[in-house]
Parts: structure tokens; sequence; C-alpha cells
């Protein structure tokens, strides 16, 4: 099985090779695989912290909602006309 390439992924791979501490194309795909998997998981996390930073700033927040069942807009109705 022959697999085509861009020339800008051939050129990486061959500089790659040629600079880095890689032996055969089979580690440094290795190598690539591990990284983004590590990408992925660091991204995984910030995303959940920001999730649960959003989650408790919504816990503080006040409960401003009327007492009376009606909506903003309802009340803007009454006030202000239609």
């Amino acid at each position: 099985m022959k697999i085509e390439l861009p020339e800008e992924i051939k050129s990486y791979i061959e500089a790659e090779l040629a600079a880095g501490p890689y032996k055969t194309p089979a580690e440094l795909i290795a190598a690539l695989v591990l990284r983004n998997q590590a990408k992925n998981v660091n991204e995984h996390r910030l995303w959940e912290r920001q999730h649960q930073s959003i989650d408790r700033l919504l816990a503080e927040l006040p409960d401003t909602s009327a007492a009376d069942g009606l909506t903003g807009r309802d009340h803007d109705r009454i006030i202000y006309g239609e």
C-alpha cells in the first residue's frame, strides 16, 4: 500500500528524521501520535476547568427572577405598553 503525502508533510518528515532523534519514520509517527494525545488531554482538561469556573460563577449569581412569574418582557409591556 502506498500513501501519498503533500510535499509540505514529506519535507517535515524528512527534516525531522534528519535533525531529530528518530531513526525511522515509525518512531517519528509514534512520537507525533503521543504528542497529539497529550495535547488532546490538555485541551480537555482546560475545557473542564473553564466549564467548572462558569458553573461556579453561575451559582454565585443572585436569583433575579420575578416573584410574580412574569418575564422582563412582560414587565416592559405593562410599564411601557406594546
